[in-house]
């Protein structure tokens, strides 16, 4: 008798959504353990996708009590006979669909037989920075691949109900109180939120704002390196997302990002995951859902609704280029100095140097934007006077170091933030998906 989503999950017909949840993580940790079986996997999430959602469950409750239900269910106990069952039952049906054509001029296939499409594994040589990710080649051939609008997918009006009330503004402002930046968060937890660091440490004042209400917000973790920063906010109660992997999301597949554009609250943006990319320590993901200054550090969701990714920059130079830092480095956070992921991409740092900012700074230097293209040069002087010039436009001013922040002053160009200063290289940010390397002139 073909196993019940139950049976595949290893719990009985009355198990609570929380037990529901824990077998999962259980049947996927065995998974992971394991060789990878894709076919298990599948039915692994078809289980998960349908007995999760109340409504599903229900509709799946009452097909059980079709006439079937008198027989009697066969005990179920270990993951691993589940997958084997599972496994062994996909190879008998899909025999059964080629004898049928073989042995019938019409091509009909048996009432109980389904077809099962199939794909090719790729296993490309390993490839530099901002290339595709190699897929496993433990892949096998004929395993079915994950389709857009599977069962357990959620539209995007159910996921926004979800999602919003974990999704927030953040707000930041320097020491006289006047606002310098503006970014997103995602709640992980009780108080708990993620977001860029590129956003929290942009001046010292953290508020978040959730719904009509704002609460004062603390860092509690700077992984500079992985550009994610912890914030606690105590008097927040909103519900943690569920947070997934970038291990577990495809080329193709449908995504969703969730932040405040622009300072625009609770925006909801659909796209597709248009590739994975290998940088250090894991896969960045490149995706096409719209997003803006602003939704550095809001969430990039599955069609399940779980985090998959922390939005973080984008290539404004082209089209729908955006990227997000892979969910899976939140459980690995710790305490780092870096350049975070837009600075691996845009320069290598001199080993044995010092991050902060030091009497350095002072003189000439020859700037680039290898994202955007841009080249211009800035001088600083040790009297506090400032001259950009790009092409024919010059740009005076006087600046100032407040912290790691360059304010320029009597011109209407950016500040800076300091991301890397040496005696011969400077690395400045201007905003989310803008960094210029500069060199001693």
């Amino acid at each position: 008798m073909k196993p019940t989503l139950y049976q595949a999950l290893g719990i009985a017909p009355d198990a609570t959504e929380a037990e529901i949840g824990e077998a999962y993580q259980r049947c996927q940790a065995a998974q992971a353990a394991g060789e990878y079986d894709r076919n298990a996997q599948i039915i692994l999430k078809e289980a998960f996708a349908v007995l999760s959602n109340p409504t599903k469950r229900a509709h799946y409750d009452q097909s059980l009590k079709a006439p079937r239900a008198s027989a009697p269910e066969a005990p179920y106990h270990e993951s691993e006979r589940a997958a084997f069952d599972w496994r062994h039952g996909a190879a008998i049906a899909l025999a059964a669909g080629v004898l049928s054509g073989w042995w019938f001029s019409r091509p009909k296939a048996p009432a109980a037989a389904r077809a099962v499409p199939t794909v090719a594994a790729v296993a490309p040589e390993a490839m530099p920075v901002l290339m595709p990710a190699p897929m496993q080649q433990s892949q096998p051939l004929e395993a079915p691949a994950p389709l857009a609008g599977a069962a357990g997918d959620l539209n995007s009006e159910d996921l926004f109900a979800k999602l919003a009330p974990s999704i927030v503004r953040i707000n930041v402002s320097a020491a006289g109180g006047q606002q310098v930046g503006i970014g997103s968060g995602v709640v992980i937890g009780p108080g708990k939120i993620i977001t860029n660091c590129h956003v929290a440490q942009a001046g010292p004042g953290l508020q978040v704002r959730s719904g009509d209400a704002n609460y004062d917000a603390t860092l509690s973790l700077a992984d500079q390196e992985h550009d994610l920063c912890r914030l606690d906010v105590p008097s927040l109660r909103a519900e943690g997302v569920a947070i997934g992997s970038a291990r577990d999301i495809r080329t193709g597949q449908k995504v969703v990002a969730m932040g405040a554009p622009k300072g625009l609250d609770l925006t909801i943006s659909e796209g597709i995951v248009s590739s994975l990319r290998q940088v250090d320590d894991g896969t960045l993901i490149q995706t096409t859902a719209p997003v803006s200054p602003g939704s550095s550090g809001g969430g990039l969701f599955d069609m399940h609704g779980r985090l998959v990714g922390i939005v973080t920059f984008q290539m404004t130079s082209g089209q729908n280029l955006n990227f997000a830092a892979p969910a899976d480095w939140i459980e690995k956070m710790r305490s780092t100095k870096g350049n975070g992921i837009i600075g691996k991409l845009t320069a290598r740092r001199d080993p044995g140097k010092d991050d902060s900012p030091t009497g350095h700074l002072p003189g000439s230097w020859s700037c680039h934007d290898t994202i955007r293209g841009s080249a211009f040069d800035i001088e600083f002087d040790a009297g506090g006077m400032v001259e950009i010039r790009k092409q024919k436009m010059v740009q005076q001013g006087r600046w100032r170091l407040a912290g790691r922040r360059i304010e320029i002053m009597g011109q209407s160009g950016p500040a800076f933030t300091v991301e890397y200063l040496s005696q011969e290289k400077l690395i400045l940010n201007f905003e989310a998906g803008w960094r210029a390397t500069c060199e001693r002139a």
